[in-house]
């Protein structure tokens, strides 16, 4: 949430815009009082306008935005609170470190890490209205922590997806090597 607002106040500052499009004036308010404590737990809809915002306002609202502003999460992972879960020259120890990051990271629905015959999947459960934006989000994140740890020739995909009727987001993981 902090890096979101960070991404639209630099948005509003550059643009010379006094309301943010996507949000709701209690998000508005949200954004320039900027008292977000990392302890807190904040209302899904907000992070979800917010989520919103910055794919359409920062990213360009494109497939290859999503991906980008998933990548750029990757980043700003491996420099926070939780960057003890990434494990250098360990791209599997990384992956099963996914159901922490989400526990620390969100209060709602669940993601799990398992072993597919061809790939690792990674798949986000109880959270059946899952944006694509939310969810391709993951995807650019999981690509660049397990690239920022190591793994060479990343590819994620997405193997299910509530907007397409599963009963829950997957995605496949395989890199060089992978075991």
């Amino acid at each position: 949430m902090i890096g979101l607002i960070k991404l639209l106040k630099i948005w509003q500052h550059r643009t010379g815009a006094d309301n943010i499009p996507h949000l709701e004036a209690d998000d508005h308010k949200l954004c320039i009082e900027g008292r977000i404590m990392p302890s807190s737990w904040y209302a899904l809809e907000s992070y979800l306008r917010m989520l919103d915002a910055v794919y359409y306002l920062v990213y360009g609202g494109t497939f290859k935005g999503m991906l980008k502003m998933g990548l750029d999460a990757g980043d700003v992972a491996a420099q926070g609170p939780q960057k003890g879960l990434l494990k250098a020259g360990d791209p599997r120890r990384t992956l099963e470190s996914l159901p922490v990051y989400w526990e620390l990271s969100y209060n709602f629905a669940s993601v799990s890490v398992t072993r597919e015959a061809q790939y690792w999947c990674v798949r986000i459960k109880d959270y059946p209205d899952i944006t694509r934006v939310h969810a391709l989000l993951h995807l650019g994140f999981t690509t660049k922590i397990l690239t920022l740890v190591g793994a060479e020739d990343v590819k994620c995909e997405v193997v299910a997806a509530p907007w397409e009727g599963a009963d829950h987001s997957g995605i496949s993981v395989v890199w060089r090597g992978f075991e």
